[in-house]
């Protein structure tokens, strides 16, 4: 039996913003007025989207019980800086 501990492929928060981030900047982003307010929104969305993406680093972890190798991405954090 495998008991490493695995990390969620999509938290919920991500399920939520891919399924309507699309449809809110093409009825409700594009309505605001401060053109920086709206550039801000994107880039703190789409940052959110790629956190914990592998594409965008990670770090390599081996169980040592029963040898399996896993990835875990960098969160936001680690990469928007």
């Amino acid at each position: 039996m495998n008991n490493c501990k695995r990390y969620e492929k999509k938290r919920i928060i991500n399920i939520i913003l891919e399924d309507h981030f699309e449809n809110f900047k093409e009825t409700k982003l594009k309505l605001l007025k401060n053109k920086d307010m709206r550039e801000h929104i994107k880039n703190v969305v789409e940052k959110a989207l790629n956190c914990g993406n592998p594409k965008y680093g990670y770090t390599k972890y081996k169980c040592v019980s029963c040898n399996e190798e896993y990835l875990h991405g960098f969160s936001s954090n680690s990469f928007t800086r």
